[in-house]
């Protein structure tokens, strides 16, 4: 009859919208992951280079250091202080270097932990979906309410940060 292929054609657009629904939270994890992946690729060429930059640096300023000690003891003072001087200005910077090196990485770090946060999230809306339809609103409910509960203090506190007075 009529009805029935009215009936029929409503249930295959609803199967459509639940499958476009799985599929939504599926690619979101699938995104997720793959820029997780990337971000972590990337931090990790970016930090080995700053290292390598940086322990060059300091590498370098501690020859000029020991070259500048070497020309004190050949009792040419003046070649000796002014390499010396370079050689403290070098360790200087490096050490300006680690310093922010450090605070990018841990910064990174961070960022990294609010990727995981939603990649947690987005795999939790999609093993929910996986439930029975009487327990999935009741599940979804109760991750939504845990979730945004303390939200703001996932999103910026970290462990590794001290708290200012």
């Amino acid at each position: 009859s009529q009805e029935d292929i009215l009936t029929g054609e409503r249930i295959e657009k609803l199967q459509e919208k639940l499958e476009q629904k799985q599929d939504f939270f599926t690619t979101l994890v699938q995104i997720n992951f793959k820029y997780i992946d990337r971000y972590y690729q990337q931090t990790q060429s970016q930090a080995d280079k700053s290292f390598v930059l940086t322990a060059t640096i300091a590498t370098l300023s501690f020859v000029i250091l020991v070259v500048g000690i070497g020309y004190m003891f050949y009792h040419q003072n003046t070649a000796g202080y002014v390499t010396i001087a370079s050689g403290t200005l070098g360790q200087f910077i490096s050490t300006v270097f680690f310093y922010l090196y450090n605070r990018t990485i841990t910064k990174m770090g961070q960022y990294h932990q609010k990727l995981v946060l939603t990649q947690n999230i987005s795999l939790a809306m999609k093993i929910s979906e996986s439930f029975p339809d009487a327990d999935r609103v009741a599940v979804q409910r109760e991750l939504i309410l845990r979730l945004t509960e303390n939200i703001n203090k996932y999103l910026t506190e970290f462990p590794n940060e001290t708290k200012k007075a």
